[in-house]
Formats: structure tokens, C-alpha cells, sequence
């Protein structure tokens, strides 16, 4: 029986230390010059995914026409030209988001038959 154990245990780490160590052909090259990995995991910056794509589209569609109707954060948020050509860069406040998402918030319908209220209530949650 100790044999049996040993050689189970031999042969597990064996196998174990091969497959670790074809892992990558050299430790020094890194992922961006590995042609094995880009063999199989292609460089994907040629196009953009399905959620990218769909945020995108809603981005364009449906936020931005909403927010700039609103006056006040037209006002308030507005970047401010110095030159005819150029833009004063500003840092993005949360703030900004929270009041631009109240905005959009008020404006959309608040329909329970298109929103998924009853679902995420329906849920149970831990602890009760």
C-alpha cells in the first residue's frame, strides 16, 4: 500500500511540474510579444464587443439627448471655451454623475411593466 501511495504521489507531482512548466516558453518575454499566446487569444483592439457596442449606442441615443435638454446642468456643467479652438479640461466630479443620472432618471418612464422592480424585490435575501 505505501508503494502505491508513492508512486500515486509521484507520478501527480510529474505531471504537475510538466504542465506548469510549459506554460510559456520563456519566463522573460512578456505577454505582448508571446506568439503562443497571441495564437490563441488574439489582440482584440480591432473591434469592440457586444456590451461596448450596445453602451455605445445607448450613450449616443438615449443619455446624451436627455441630458442636454436640461438647463441647469447645461449651466452648471458646461466647459467653458477660452479660445474659439480650445477647451479648458475640467476633472469629472461624482457629483456631476449623480446629478446627470437624476436628470435622465426623472425623464425616463417609470413604467413597473418595463422595469425589473417586482424582479430584483421578488429576489430572496440573505439573512432575513
Amino acid at each position: 500500500m505505501p508503494l502505491m501511495k508513492t508512486i500515486t504521489l509521484a507520478s501527480a507531482t510529474i505531471l504537475t511540474i510538466l504542465s506548469l512548466s510549459s506554460c510559456s516558453s520563456k519566463v522573460e518575454t512578456p505577454p505582448s510579444q508571446n506568439a503562443a499566446l497571441k495564437e490563441v487569444s488574439p489582440n482584440g483592439k480591432d473591434k469592440s464587443g457586444a456590451m461596448q457596442n450596445s453602451l455605445d449606442s445607448w450613450l449616443i441615443t438615449d443619455w446624451t439627448p436627455t441630458i442636454e435638454k436640461d438647463e441647469e446642468i447645461n449651466t452648471k456643467y458646461k466647459k467653458t471655451e477660452q479660445n474659439s479652438t480650445e477647451i479648458k479640461e475640467r476633472n469629472f466630479t461624482l457629483q456631476e454623475y449623480v446629478d446627470k443620472a437624476g436628470v435622465y432618471l426623472k425623464s425616463s418612464p417609470k413604467s413597473h411593466e418595463t422595469s425589473h422592480v417586482k424582479a430584483v424585490e421578488s429576489l430572496p435575501v440573505i439573512g432575513k
